[in-house]
């Protein structure tokens, strides 16, 4: 019985190991890793939805490699998949505005592919003032990257309704699988909005970057 244990207990061991690095078709190794991003709007009043206040965001260990490095960049190096989770600091948990004890929500999450400042190095900040039902984003970001992505609006989360679902956690799934075209990456945008659960409701936002190196 103590061999068998033994049996089973190396076994399991090897199980994990091997489901926490699995190679991709081609026999590369893929890299689940799972992103946690920290939304902080304490001493920062909210605005109106065309004059949000800005939330204070942190992705503690992950930095971009490329262009500007600042707090709330998301680095997926070459052969990583996985995860993106965004939390609301003070908030544990998934809750809604229907919890007594939850004063805003995530209540919307967008991508863009273009930089508002163009250049040789990507920045910290994205343009999503552009018509995406009349330029939609290019189906790769969706097929490649997240599979929640409307390409039509450029959104991958909406909550709309704050006595339904609002969330004060949200998380993205980021497949990462394009093909590595160079040093850069794929580079994208996210735009995070904080609402309110009081009504009339306010807003805060974040539009830092993410970085994808993609799958060889």
């Amino acid at each position: 019985m103590r061999s068998i244990i033994g049996f089973l207990s190396i076994s399991l061991a090897v199980l994990l190991s091997l489901t926490a690095c699995q190679p991709d078709a081609t026999g590369v190794a893929k890299k689940n890793k799972k992103v946690f991003v920290e939304l902080n709007t304490h001493g920062v009043q909210p605005g109106p939805e065309d004059a949000p206040g800005i939330i204070f965001v942190d992705t503690p260990g992950n930095k971009c490699k490329k262009g500007t490095d600042k707090k709330g960049c998301i680095f997926f190096a070459a052969d990583e998949d996985g995860s993106i989770t965004f939390t609301i600091k003070g908030e544990p948990g998934e809750k809604s505005c229907s919890s007594p004890s939850v004063k805003r929500v995530i209540s919307k999450i967008e991508l863009t592919d273009t930089d508002k400042t163009p250049g040789p190095e990507p920045t910290d900040k994205g343009d999503f003032s552009i018509d995406r039902s009349v330029d939609p984003l290019p189906a790769k970001y969706r097929d490649d990257g997240f599979p929640q992505l409307d390409l039509d609006t450029g959104i991958v989360f909406e909550e709309s309704n704050q006595s339904a679902v609002g969330r004060t956690r949200v998380k993205l799934e980021n497949l990462n699988k394009s093909d590595v075209p160079d040093p850069e990456g794929v580079n994208i945008w996210y735009k995070v909005t904080l609402a309110t659960c009081d009504t009339p409701r306010e807003y805060w936002v974040t539009d830092p970057r993410i970085e994808n190196g993609g799958m060889n």
